[in-house]
């Protein structure tokens, strides 16, 4: 028999709805919204390397690829609540 798993996962968050959120998926989403707004600071300081087009253009990659991952799996965590 395998014991009990008390972290609020599955079955929680079709009881309650979307509209609790549990203090797991607010830290979650914190860390993804932080992954994003590096991701937009790193391409804002893409354009200050311009001189170095290849800098730039590293900055500018890695800065997009850390934004649209935090949009992406931010949808998956909504898209996950609302249809289970």
């Amino acid at each position: 028999m395998n014991p009990v798993f008390m972290l609020p996962f599955g079955v929680s968050r079709k009881i309650y709805g979307i509209h609790t959120q549990t203090v797991i998926e607010s830290i979650g989403v914190m860390m993804l919204y932080t992954l994003g707004f590096i991701g937009l600071i790193l391409i804002y300081y893409s354009t200050r390397y311009l001189h170095n087009e290849r800098y730039a253009f590293i900055l500018l990659g890695v800065g997009a690829a850390m934004l649209l991952a935090s949009i992406i799996v931010v949808e998956q965590f909504i898209l996950q609540i609302l249809y289970g």
